[in-house]
């Protein structure tokens, strides 16, 4: 299966950080208003982004701020959804586990233009979209079903409580510990997190082994999918228990449900 290539930053950031990223004439509230996020480490009294963090990141944010910023309406598709313009419909993966009923406003974290929109507004009643500021103007464009609100500020976007935090082939391209704080941000929006995603990360470490470490969900059972090209949707290949998913060594894709241990207050 293919799928989008998504950087999203930490939480603690500077704007020297971000500008040496993003080239020097990046603009500072706009920067640090989209990222929100971004995992520093001390060494000799200098703040330094992680090594392995940067080799990675410094490309892959780069390439979505600049398509979201300049790529053209099909370009961008492509960027998001490779084999568009080949024929592949920019159109939603629909869960093949249900979700839980009568959902009232929902999450589309890492939103990108909006694909995930005509699916979730026929199963809640609003839906929210995040993602960094480049994509969230093209997603005004370009989506075909407007959101109810669309946000680049994950601190604001952290304040608020949902029904449902909906995480389609996002959670696998974010760093280990920026990943780890955007799920303990989950568990306290949220009562359930959707979670389509491959089992590896980027950046090393198993998904569902960083979702066991945070001792914030109970995981319902995986469906193992892959992308159905004669419905260009997901087609189920198996099931297997969260443990039996963490202990595969195989790369593949995953649908589970995460029920937040710690409720929404």
């Amino acid at each position: 299966m293919q799928d989008c290539v998504r950087h999203f930053m930490p939480k603690r950031t500077s704007h020297f950080a971000v500008s040496e990223l993003l080239g020097a004439d990046a603009n500072q509230a706009s920067t640090q208003a989209a990222f929100g996020r971004i995992t520093m480490a001390r060494r000799g009294g200098t703040m330094n982004l992680f090594r392995p963090f940067r080799r990675r990141a410094s490309v892959g944010l780069k390439f979505w701020w600049d398509a979201g910023a300049s790529a053209n309406a099909d370009d961008l598709r492509e960027h998001i959804l490779a084999g568009h313009k080949s024929g592949k419909p920019f159109t939603a993966y629909v869960p093949t586990i249900p979700l839980p009923p009568d959902l009232g406003t929902v999450l589309d974290f890492g939103c990108g233009v909006g694909r995930n929109f005509p699916f979730l507004k026929r199963v809640a009643t609003r839906v929210e979209g995040y993602d960094l500021a480049p994509m969230i103007k093209r997603c005004r464009e370009l989506a075909p079903l407007p959101a109810d609100d669309l946000s680049d500020d994950w601190q604001q976007v952290r304040t608020r409580r949902y029904d449902l935090v909906f995480a389609s082939l996002v959670l696998q391209h974010i760093e280990p510990a920026a990943l780890r704080e955007y799920l303990e941000d989950f568990a306290r929006m949220a009562p359930a997190v959707y979670l389509h995603t491959r089992s590896e990360n980027d950046f090393g470490p198993e998904v569902l082994d960083l979702i066991a470490r945070t001792g914030l969900f109970h995981a319902g059972e995986c469906a193992v999918v892959d992308h159905d090209p004669a419905t260009h949707q997901l087609r189920v290949l198996g099931k297997k228990t969260f443990d039996a998913a963490r202990a595969t060594s195989e790369s593949l894709h995953y649908e589970l449900l995460l029920r937040s241990t710690k409720g929404t207050s």
